[in-house]
């Protein structure tokens, strides 16, 4: 969000140009994500930085365009469905599905998800008895779930409301182990979880798809390692992740990064040959101050 600017700043080549250059950059970023659950997540994310800088009109676009071009389009439209009630287009909500006030029986999942995000939205990331409600309306478990990841997902919740919907999703997956939800929805899980509870973390990470349980376990360290800034040998955990693929390069930017909000002095010290790579980009992220997160 800090590659856009005002007009003094486009005209003096600072930042670039919202609408022509930033907002298509993104999209185009975004469109490559090939995960459909992954790629609803991210717009989710970026959506409630568009909205922090009064431009919730691009969230919507993002969530309106991610749901034209996918085929598993219904997250996508439960996401756009809570947008509108976020910037109070409660018409163009109600185009996408009614009110769940005036649905008898139970909920479908764009209905139950969208609405219950975007009464979460609406409260300024309140998990309100309204959001809560529409959640646990009468209707598949697996949808509920998916309600409550959505929720605790958004950046501005509160982490007691984040650990009270992850303890609801808890409760679900052990009342049906074999409840339909995604994987990288699950994963999500594993993540928030672990920022409250790595043990339990751990035991939901055994579950997941042989695929996700090295990205799992990556997210697990990351909650430990931002969890306490002053760890004194974060090398210790680093390596226990497989040193295959980015994870242990993301683990140690988790590191430096924690030690930057925290104003602790960041030392590198890796015990692999390999990750000696990493020491520029890490002296540079230790090095830059990072404001605390919300």
């Amino acid at each position: 969000m800090r590659l856009g600017g005002d007009d003094s700043e486009i005209r003096g080549k600072d930042r670039f140009e919202w609408n022509q250059e930033v907002f298509t950059e993104i999209d185009r970023t975004l469109k490559k994500i090939e995960n459909h659950d992954a790629c609803v997540t991210a717009v989710r994310e970026v959506a409630y930085l568009f909205a922090e800088i009064k431009k919730p009109e691009f969230g919507i676009t993002l969530a309106e365009t991610v749901s034209a071009i996918r085929l598993q389009a219904q997250q996508a439209k439960a996401l756009r469905l809570a947008l509108y009630l976020e910037a109070g287009k409660i018409t163009e909500a109600k185009q996408i599905a009614p009110d769940p006030e005036e649905v008898k029986g139970s909920l479908d999942f764009v209905t139950r998800c969208g609405y219950a995000e975007g009464w979460a939205r609406k409260d300024k990331g309140k998990f309100s008895d309204a959001a809560k409600k529409v959640v646990m309306r009468a209707g598949e478990n697996g949808h509920k779930i998916q309600a409550l990841m959505a929720i605790a997902a958004l950046p501005m919740l509160d982490p007691k409301d984040v650990k009270d919907a992850c303890d609801m999703a808890s409760e679900l997956l052990k009342n049906e182990p074999r409840a339909s939800v995604p994987p990288w929805v699950r994963l999500q899980h594993v993540r928030l979880v672990a920022r409250h509870d790595a043990e339990e973390a751990k035991q939901l990470a055994q579950k997941l798809p042989a695929a996700y349980q090295r990205r799992a376990k990556l997210e697990i360290v990351i909650a430990i390692l931002d969890k306490d800034p002053a760890l004194k040998s974060p090398s210790t955990i680093i390596q226990e992740l497989d040193n295959e693929g980015p994870g242990r390069a993301l683990a140690w930017l988790a590191v430096a990064r924690s030690k930057a909000r925290a104003n602790l002095s960041f030392s590198f010290a890796p015990e692999s040959p390999e990750d000696e790579i990493l020491r520029p980009l890490l002296k540079a992220v230790g090095a830059c101050p990072i404001a605390p997160p919300k």
